[in-house]
């Protein structure tokens, strides 16, 4: 078996989250996988960090993507200018190749030290399996699918033992009926042979119950997915979290009053989050109640400006009380933020059905003109004949592309 080649990115969080990166890097070269790490080089390398960093994503089998909010937020790029540049590149390149291979690539994988951060794995990795290294279980299988060995390996594939189909054969009935009362009886159940409601099941905890719920909701089984937040919510009634996914569920299944009443719990439990109030504002809409819709809406705009539901949900509220420059404003705003196609697209229609003819770029328009100004200050720097060949191609590909996006 071939040695594999590990990067990992990260953002430096605190002196405490370092040491936990460091750790797991040790621990993977320790059980034979060579690792590649900021804290590895002395000082910095010759070429700079930013070329450093897509040297090692290109030399590595694998990077795994620490996930936590400080991450996240850098490789959104809604860091504060000047922080967060190594996490931002970073972001930047891994979305640049998600793109170039049509999300088609098991290179990247989310990693996480605790639970509460899996809302902060960023969107193009979000269909990737990711890991919660809480256990030695849970790093034996991220370790294993790193070395290509998880799973079953199938047995070998038999002869067909192949045997004539069941036939079915005709009623009959016997000539005389049968006496009134002659049928059989079922025999009643012995006294006390009393069954317990889980007979024969394992206990199910809370925080099991709540992730069967989460991928019930994944999966639209509403229903399904109600039912097991109750049980996790009587289970452990202090859950803030469980709240707002049972609220989320009784929205889908057109519950407002419902949806609210477990809104509100979850933030007197803590969960001030964007969702919360974006879906509490849904919710509110919902029930045709425009002012407490659009206070939440704000808040959600005000926890985190580039979320492009928050504008969009809101545009539509307008469009619907006949608010039409606010609905622009709110669509046009939309279209400057760096978000899934899905929805540019949802503003631009809305735009087009309201007179406004909008042309907007490719979303990987920006990671291109910053890979184009990346390769320029290389080419710049070099002084190898061959690798300024190389980059001298890259470029080229870079100024075709370009116009190709809509830049």
């Amino acid at each position: 078996m071939s040695r594999k080649t590990v990067f990992i990115s990260y953002s430096h969080d605190s002196s405490r989250h370092d040491q936990r990166v460091l750790e797991l890097s040790e621990r993977l070269r320790k059980d034979g996988i060579k690792t590649l790490l900021d804290r590895y080089v002395e000082g910095a390398p010759p070429r700079g960090w930013a070329s450093w960093m897509l040297d090692q994503i290109d030399a590595a089998n694998f990077v795994l993507v620490v996930c936590t909010e400080t991450y996240y937020r850098r490789f959104r790029g809604h860091e504060e200018p000047d922080k967060g540049k190594g996490a931002d590149w970073e972001g930047a390149l891994i979305t640049q190749e998600m793109y170039n291979s049509r999300s088609r690539t098991l290179k990247f994988i989310p990693v996480l030290f605790s639970a509460a951060d899996e809302r902060f794995i960023p969107e193009p990795l979000r269909s990737t399996t990711h890991y919660l290294l809480t256990s030695e279980s849970s790093y034996r299988s991220l370790y294993d699918v790193l070395l290509g060995q998880a799973g079953v390996e199938p047995g070998a594939i038999g002869k067909i033992k192949s045997r004539p189909r069941l036939k079915g054969k005709p009623t009959t009935f016997s000539e005389e009926s049968e006496a009134p009362g002659s049928a059989t009886e079922a025999k009643p159940e012995r006294p006390n042979a009393e069954r317990s409601p889980n007979s024969g099941r394992p206990p199910v905890n809370a925080v099991a119950l709540h992730r069967r719920a989460q991928r019930y909701l994944k999966d639209d089984d509403y229903e399904a997915a109600l039912d097991a937040l109750n049980q996790s919510i009587e289970t452990d009634p202090t859950s803030a979290v469980a709240f707002y996914d049972r609220g989320l569920a009784h929205y889908l299944l057109g519950d407002n009053d419902l949806a609210l009443t477990d809104f509100d719990r979850s933030l007197e439990l803590g969960f001030d989050d964007v969702i919360l109030y974006r879906n509490r504002a849904n919710a509110y809409w919902g029930k045709k109640d425009a002012v407490r819709a659009l206070a939440d809406y704000a808040r959600a705009i005000e926890l985190e400006p580039g979320n492009p539901l928050a504008y969009i949900n809101r545009g539509r509220l307008f469009e619907e009380t006949s608010q039409k420059e606010l609905a622009k404003g709110d669509y046009q705003t939309v279209l400057t933020l760096a978000c899934a196609e899905e929805h540019l697209d949802y503003a631009r229609r809305r735009l087009a059905a309201m007179g406004v003819t909008v042309s907007v770029p490719s979303p990987a328009l920006d990671v291109w003109r910053r890979k184009l100004d990346f390769l320029q200050v290389e080419e710049a720097r070099t002084s190898d004949v061959d690798e300024k060949f190389s980059i001298q191609q890259r470029i080229e590909e870079a100024r075709q592309k370009i116009p190709e996006l809509g830049g």
